[in-house]
Parts: C-alpha cells; structure tokens; sequence
C-alpha cells in the first residue's frame, strides 16, 4: 500500500468517525487497529503527520508518539475531489 493511499485511507476513515461524532478526536489505537498489521505504527505516524502539516487533519501529537485525530474541513473537501474525479 502507498503512502497516498494510506493517507486517502486515513481520511476516510476520520471522516467516518466525524460524521458519527463531529466534535471529538480518533485515538490512535483505533487508527491503528483498523490497518493492522497492513501497515507498521512507524507508516501511521509519518502519514498522520503529513496530513495534519497538510491541513486535511488536526492532530495533538503527543511526546513518545500518541496522538488524536480530527478530519478538516479541508479533508473532506479532498475526499469529495476525489469521488468527483472518478466520476
């Protein structure tokens, strides 16, 4: 799996949870759970990461490697460019 589509995973997977409970965050464990064992914590990381410097997620990155994450605005605009490309 690529990181784009890990990230477009990632997205996906954060926009769910938001349109379910649009004010909290996703805990990393869950992330995480949802790609085990596809992808290692390291890959997780990296592409929460570039996400959040991206815009498309707000994370709280966390000393020793935790985190929470929210999807953006701007996240799921993406996601929506998407399909639109598809179509």
């Amino acid at each position: 799996m690529s990181d784009k589509d890990i990230r477009v995973e990632i997205l996906k997977i954060l926009r769910d949870f938001n349109n379910n409970d649009p004010y909290n965050f996703l805990e990393k464990e869950k992330l995480r759970k949802k790609f085990a064992p596809t992808i290692d914590e390291n890959t997780l990381n990296r592409n929460v990461k570039y996400l959040h410097d991206k815009g498309f997620i707000k994370a709280h990155l966390f000393l020793g490697g935790g985190f929470i994450a929210q999807i953006t605005a701007d996240g799921i605009d993406y996601l929506e460019s998407l399909d639109e490309q598809k179509e």
